[in-house]
């Protein structure tokens, strides 16, 4: 099975390139997010989907702009815009291995249920608080060309987040914490050198 697997990436991978300085990409994500400490308490994991552009400033480094949203089983919507630099590492003409960092700039909102139980108040007493603040983020990942115009690959991020709380009746909430997201990327390739 796995030379099956072989065989049918370098297929559709024979008219595959190298990146190239100027191109584009236009890119949707998704994939695991999972927020860590409080702010994930009871509902880590979820599935996160969004988007990206990425400008290809150098032969290996990339600029992206990428953006992701997931709605957490524990009443909590996470939403992450991210500014950053991929740097590729090595590979060839079928795979580009590289790593990332950034900035990034997070938001959670968190219901008022989860409010409620977090500060020991009633329902109808709270709303629901957002919390939004920076990240500095690490990353690496794996491209693969999937013919002259699609890549396709996997993203591993982590969101070193500035910590942010809210009080609400005297219990001070963190609404602002670390998240890690683990993004399968489908990209749409415009070449500088056309097609």
């Amino acid at each position: 099975m796995m030379k099956l697997i072989v065989l049918f990436n370098l297929a559709i991978s024979a008219n595959a390139w190298a990146i190239d300085q100027g191109d584009i990409r236009l890119s949707g994500l998704v994939g695991n997010t999972t927020l860590l400490g409080d702010v994930g308490s009871g509902g880590q994991n979820a599935i996160g989907y969004g988007g990206g552009f990425s400008y290809l400033i150098a032969d290996d480094l990339a600029f992206n702009i990428l953006y992701s949203t997931s709605s957490h089983k524990n009443d909590v919507s996470h939403s992450d815009l991210a500014l950053g630099v991929d740097y590729y590492t090595g590979g060839d003409d079928v795979m580009a291995i590289y790593i990332s960092g950034g900035l990034g700039f997070l938001s959670n909102k968190i219901e008022a249920a989860k409010v409620a139980s977090l500060s020991n108040s009633s329902l109808t007493s709270v709303s629901d608080v957002t919390g939004s603040g920076m990240a500095l983020f690490l990353g690496a990942g794996v491209d693969f060309a999937m013919g002259k115009a699609m890549n396709f690959g996997m993203r591993f991020k982590y969101n070193k987040a500035f910590e942010a709380t809210e009080t609400i009746n005297t219990v001070e909430i963190k609404t602002m914490q670390d998240s890690i997201d683990v993004l399968a990327v489908m990209s749409f390739v415009l070449p500088s050198k056309g097609w």
